[in-house]
Order: C-alpha cells, then structure tokens, then sequence
C-alpha cells in the first residue's frame, strides 16, 4: 500500500488526512502499519486517493489482492 507514501508527498500528517477525508486517524495507520491486508473498505480507500490526488489502483499498487 503507498498511502504513506502519497500523504507525506503532499506534507499531510495522519490526522490532516483524517480530517480532509473524514477517514477515522485509526484506520489511516493501520492501512499505512500493513498489519490489515484484507478488506481496506473500497469507499474509504477512494476517499483517500480523491484527497491525495491519485487513483485506488495507484495506492493498491504492488498489493495482492485475494
């Protein structure tokens, strides 16, 4: 997952990036920690990638999804 990646190109801590998308800071560093590989929420992940710019294929880059 390259969420960390895309928040800190943006300057943004967790909890700017929770605030801007109204994803909970809990879930933005679990996602960022890898220790939840399955079922990120695909309205949550789409929320995120709006904010940052990019797409869910760009975030998801490199994952294997199952």
């Amino acid at each position: 997952m390259r969420l960390k990646e895309f928040r800190l190109r943006k300057g943004w801590t967790q909890d700017e990036l929770a605030r801007i998308t109204g994803v909970s800071q809990s879930f933005i560093s679990i996602v960022e920690s890898g220790s939840r590989k399955k079922d990120y929420g695909v309205f949550k992940l789409k929320k995120l990638a709006n904010a940052l710019g990019v797409t869910v294929d760009d975030l998801l880059e490199g994952e294997e999804i199952h």
